[in-house]
Parts: structure tokens; sequence; C-alpha cells
């Protein structure tokens, strides 16, 4: 599979919170989500919480609390993998997906 973008707005100071539906059925898989300061990846600056609404449907809330908003400077990238039930990982977004942080 070739991941794609989806850049994000982010709100410093604030809760983010975005439910995220997947065209896959999440039984038995994780999903990640992490935020990168450069496109190589070189230091993780947070992860989102993912809470798993719907596991058929595919749907989960991806949340930050504001501690992590408030550290977040530019430039901030972000990735999602899915980790499935047989141990292999797949990005579904990958950088250089850009956080817009307002």
């Amino acid at each position: 599979m070739v991941p794609g973008t989806y850049n994000l707005t982010i709100y410093q100071r604030a809760t983010f919170e975005r439910q995220i539906t997947l065209p896959i059925d999440l039984t038995g898989h994780q999903v990640y989500a992490q935020i990168w300061d450069s496109l190589k990846r070189r230091r993780k600056i947070a992860e989102f919480q993912i809470d798993v609404t719907d596991q058929a449907g595919g749907e989960f809330m991806m949340t930050l609390d504001w501690e992590d908003t408030t550290l977040l400077k530019k430039p901030a990238y972000w990735d999602l993998m899915v980790e499935y039930g047989d141990g292999t990982r797949d990005y579904w977004l990958e950088v250089p997906s850009q956080l817009i942080l307002a």
C-alpha cells in the first residue's frame, strides 16, 4: 500500500480530537500516530492517544492533550501506522503529512 498524506490543523494550548475512519476492519489490529520534528523522523515530539470506537468499521478517536499541543513547534510532521494482528506494520499516512499549528 502506498501511504497518503493528510495535513492536520492543531491549535496550540488546546486539546485536539479527531474522529478518523480507515477503510479496513481494525479487529485484532493496533493503530499508532506520532508527531515528529522533521521529515527524517529524528525526534519524536508526541504520540496521539488512539481509542478505537468501531473496530469493524475502522473508526477511532485520535486525541492529543493540551500539554502536548503546547510543546509543538514548527515545523512538525505526523504519521499514522497500523500494526496488523500478524505483527506486520503498514503506514497509512506518512511523513510529510504536515501539522499546521495555529
